[in-house]
């Protein structure tokens, strides 16, 4: 069966055979409008239906209506798109949030990016009503801004102040973070009072959004400049329209006002001739239920600009998490204008959109060549990613992009260089510099780390406002490939490779594109769900195809993976079998080559725990080539499951037993004979048990040293980076990090410097939302006995060193690569740090001791095992009774950093979007209220009436019971 990775949740009902259309919940969705607007986009279905079949890749297509209907093809279930909510007087019920207006691809469509001001009136007369709805419309607001806006939030009665006191001479750019630090900071606003003096608001507005447009991009949009007035009504006054007049005599600033509540006509009037004269529109908002729809129609105003360019203006949205399981996208959107009447004014009718999945991108490039550790990227010109390996994607349905930074997963280990990589990229350049820099894996738990030195090459996107770049180790920068004049020598045996009917053998093939060899109704799946051949897939293809390899396959890949297939499968089926693994007390053994062939020979036929297809994440396999260096190509690496979290029982009583806790890998790279190139990795797989049998016989030669389960002295394995690897306390401490059972012996090593301590932060981590030595030294001894001891893997593994050469000379020949040359229980985005803990020294053989008391202190033995990243740990529990050591622990899990506020967040280096459709005053138009839905507010009456009249029946019923009841008892 063909590997299926990216596809729609199971959980979605989805019809390739026609659109949906889709009205958000607060819109009467038997209204005329939208009626008509269901109607006319009816016809797009052919197109739909069209685009899908000339291009494979295509994923959703959509189109928005000004109206807010959504129209969508596939279609798709509006239940995809609601949300559990929670409410302290009924349990979780689902509410639907989806209003295509707000999304990213819709409001950059239509929209040239701005500088916003919003002015919110906090007087005497604001009070009740008026002040809830006035603070839903700023938080409202809000939401319609994007990534290239930027904007602040004032408040004024008879002084004006900034709704976040830092921010009193800027602006914000409109990051998810930074909109949810003031929507916060609207909902602590105090009650209004005194009165509003309007001609200082509105000069304090006019002052900071013409100081802020002088600025570089990093504090402006350059573009539109806006001023929102949120006011239950204005007096006529001389000095408000002096202000006008001289701090907007050019219209650059166009003013939208929102009344809220009922007001004088008077007071309507003036604040509608406030926005005519400038050139926006005025709103009326009576009620909270015109806010959601109302706050959304100063988009079609803005727009204008843009319908009369005749532009096409095209957009590629920041990177969003699809509601529907496809993962992180981008959509490509333009805005969609008709002439009403044959008029020359072209109005806004809607947004039609296609999505582009992510991973879809990823595919593009030639992971396989850039070898493990090497990976592309893509950012836009905020400096946000568009693409990266060590993206995360967030759970849950994200209404804004997340905001995460090129610099804040490069961690290039002089900083400077990562700022200097960002801007050159931002900056339209092209080019290639060096920078050394740490990598963190595996991919979702960043608990190791390895040192590169790293090519960074990169370039501009055409027509699109994304930078691409690709970050190559030099150690990949030398690639093998088969020698095609002699394929006919591994091409058949390498084919038959690929298949084993022996249930102990296991053949992987890594999730890379060697053949498209598809069915036909697979290819009209959608490029998300993007199918990689397995190992069987390729056999079953190629077994009655091997002297022409059509163009299905990528010839040059295809052939290096038949030819490590050939070597592996003669030497396996010459050194390896099940009865020489279970006498070593082996469970299985595999080889992973770099060209995408895994070998797993299991002493358990029912065993079903198979490698990662993706081996560049297989931690087997990235594990092993993190020692990159030539000085540790000898090493054996052991590998354990790293486990997280509080242990279980850290404070009860110690309880031995015999639980089986898993396996320990341990592998060996394998190189070319000038051991500049990896081909792969050979490994082996030993149970727990059996690495603490090693451990305890090898103790046994070190004089006063005893490792059994009952010694008084504490024994443990640890790997490079401080995890328990094997000891003689319970088993299941086995994964975990040292520091948990012995803090004080971790605190001494890092005030010896024998470990030093990495730190990172982690932007894009979730956390629950909070409610507001001599020859005769005991080393020498151990030393020898643990070379002794692994000689068994040395035999099992030292046939396939044998192989090298021989592949290196007579069947491969040396490519360069060209990449490398020149709600509560809901979890929030937050910061944690992690910290990962690294021995400094592979030579250490040292004694020392922490105290446990005054009177008592403990010694302890730290020796490296050679050719290993292991290292022996022995403590001498001799404090006994009152002097005993307490528990104390030092763990290495990821923790919380303080929030950093919007004045605390740095300035990013970014670049204005070069196009700018731009709205002033002397953009002419009629100007005319843009008043509410009728029809939907006659709905929304009807109901409340209905419910009225429903509840007095009701209250009549009762009380003619009660009168009933109490008559009779009462006879």
């Amino acid at each position: 069966m063909t590997r299926v990775v990216n596809s729609f949740s199971n959980e979605l009902k989805v019809s390739w055979n026609q659109s949906f259309v889709y009205v958000p919940y607060n819109i009467y969705d038997r209204s005329e409008e939208i009626l008509t607007a269901a109607k006319y986009t009816k016809e797009l279905d052919e197109v739909f239906i069209e685009n899908r079949d000339q291009d494979e890749t295509t994923t959703w297509q959509h189109f928005g209506s000004v109206t807010g209907l959504w129209r969508n093809f596939p279609g798709l279930w509006k239940d995809t798109y609601t949300e559990e909510i929670s409410s302290s007087t009924s349990s979780n019920r689902k509410i639907d949030l989806y209003d295509c207006r707000r999304r990213l691809w819709y409001n950059q469509a239509i929209n040239s990016p701005k500088d916003v001001v919003i002015l919110m009136d906090m007087s005497g007369s604001m009070t009740g009503a008026h002040f809830k709805i006035s603070k839903l419309i700023v938080q409202s607001l809000l939401d319609t801004l994007q990534q290239d806006d930027f904007f602040n939030v004032l408040y004024f009665n008879q002084a004006t102040g900034f709704l976040i006191d830092c921010l009193n001479d800027t602006l914000a750019q409109a990051t998810s973070y930074n909109k949810n630090q003031f929507k916060q900071a609207v909902t602590r606003l105090q009650s209004p009072k005194s009165v509003a003096n309007f001609p200082t608001a509105l000069k304090k507005a006019f002052r900071l959004i013409n100081k802020v447009s002088t600025h570089r991009a990093t504090s402006s949009s350059s573009c539109n400049k806006v001023i929102m007035l949120i006011s239950d009504g204005i007096d006529f006054d001389e000095h408000t329209h002096e202000i006008l007049d001289d701090e907007n005599a050019e219209k650059e600033v166009v003013i939208f006002s929102y009344i809220v509540g009922q007001s004088t006509d008077e007071g309507r009037a003036e604040m509608k001739d406030i926005a005519c004269q400038s050139g926006g529109e005025h709103y009326d908002f009576p009620t909270v239920g015109n806010v959601l729809d109302g706050v959304l129609k100063y988009q079609k105003r803005l727009s204008q600009p843009l319908g009369q360019s005749l532009d096409d203006h095209v957009i590629f949205t920041p990177l969003y998490l699809d509601g529907s399981g496809l993962g992180m996208m981008t959509t490509i959107s333009t805005a969609v204008f008709s002439n009403k009447n044959g008029s020359d004014t072209r109005e806004l009718i809607g947004v039609a959109g296609m999505d582009i999945v992510v991973s879809l991108l990823q595919q593009q490039y030639p992971v396989q060549k850039m070898g493990v550790f090497g990976h592309a990227f893509a950012i836009n010109n905020n400096g946000l990613f568009l693409m990266h390996p060590k993206f995360k994607d967030q759970s849950g349905y994200l209404p804004d992009p997340a905001t995460v930074y090129l610099d804040e997963v490069e961690f290039t280990t002089n900083p400077s260089k990562g700022i200097e990589l960002k801007r050159a990229m931002i900056n339209n350049e092209t080019g290639c510099m060096s920078a050394e820099a740490d990598w963190l894996f595996p991919k979702h738990s960043s608990q190791r780390v390895v040192r590169l030195n790293n090519t960074y090459c990169y370039r501009p996107m055409e027509k699109t406002p994304f930078f691409a770049g690709v970050s190559m180790p030099q150690q990949n920068a030398i690639q093998m490939v088969a020698d095609k004049t002699k394929a006919h020598l591994f091409r058949r045996s390498g084919i038959n490779a690929l298949h084993s009917d022996d249930p102990n053998v296991i053949i992987e093939v890594a999730e890379w594109s060697f053949c498209d060899i598809r069915t036909e109704g697979e290819k009209k799946q959608p490029a998300s769900i993007k199918y990689y051949p397995t190992a069987e897939d390729l056999y079953q293809y190629l077994k009655n195809n091997d002297e022409d390899l059509d163009e299905k396959c990528d010839e040059e890949m295809l052939l290096t993976l038949l030819l490590s297939a050939s070597v592996v499968a003669n030497f396996t089926r010459d050194h390896w079998s099940v009865e020489e693994l279970t006498h070593n007390n082996i469970t299985d053994a595999y080889i992973i080559t770099s060209s995408g062939f895994t070998y797993i020979l299991s002493t358990d036929v029912n065993n079903t725990k198979r490698l990662d297809r993706d081996i560049f994440e297989e931690i087997r396999f990235t594990h092993p080539a993190s020692f990159y260096q030539k000085e540790f190509h000898n090493q054996l690496t052991f590998s354990v499951d790293i486990k997280s979290g509080k242990p279980q029982n850290l404070h009860d009583k110690e309880v031995f037993n015999d639980e089986e806790i898993g396996n320990i890998a341990i592998g060996k790279s394998v190189y070319t004979g000038d051991e500049n190139t990896m081909l792969g990795v050979v490994g082996m797989s030993v149970r727990v048990d059996f690495m603490n049998r090693i451990m305890h016989e090898a103790a046994q030669n070190i004089t006063d040293s005893d490792c059994s389960k009952n010694s008084s002295q504490k024994c443990y394995l640890i790997d490079e980076n401080g995890y328990i690897v094997a000891t003689n306390r319970p088993v299941n401490r086995v994964g975990y990090f040292l520091g948990w059972y012995e803090g004080q012996l971790i605190e001494d090593m890092e005030k010896r410097e024998i470990l030093e301590v990495r730190e990172y932060n982690d932007t894009q981590a979730e956390c629950p939302q909070q409610s507001d030595t001599s020859s005769s030294s005991p080393a020498n001894i151990l030393k020898t006995f643990y070379y002794t001891v692994f000689q068994l893997v040395y035999n099992v593994l030292a046939h396939t060193l044998a192989i090298t050469w021989w592949m290196l000379t007579s069947l491969l020949t040396v490519s360069m690569n060209a990449i490398g040359v020149s709600a509560a229980s809901r979890n929030v985005s937050c910061t944690k740090t992690i910290e990962i803990y690294l021995l400094k020294n592979r030579s250490i053989d040292t004694e020392g001791a922490f105290n446990c008391s005054s009177n008592c202190s403990q010694k302890y033995i730290i020796q490296s095992i050679p050719d290993t990243n292991l290292a022996q740990v022995i403590i001498n529990n001799n404090c006994r009774g009152a002097d005993e050591c307490p528990l104390f622990s030092k763990n290495n899990e990821p923790k919380r950093t303080r929030d950093l506020t919007v004045c605390e967040q740095p300035l990013r280096y970014r670049r204005a979007l070069s196009v700018c459709y731009k709205l002033t005053g002397e953009d002419k138009r009629a100007c005319f209220d843009v008043n509410e839905n009728k029809e939907s507010n006659i709905i929304i009456y009807l109901i409340v009436f209905i419910s009225i009249c429903f509840a007095i029946i009701i209250a009549i019923s009762f009380n003619m019971y009660f009168r009933k009841y109490f008559h009779g008892r009462c006879m």
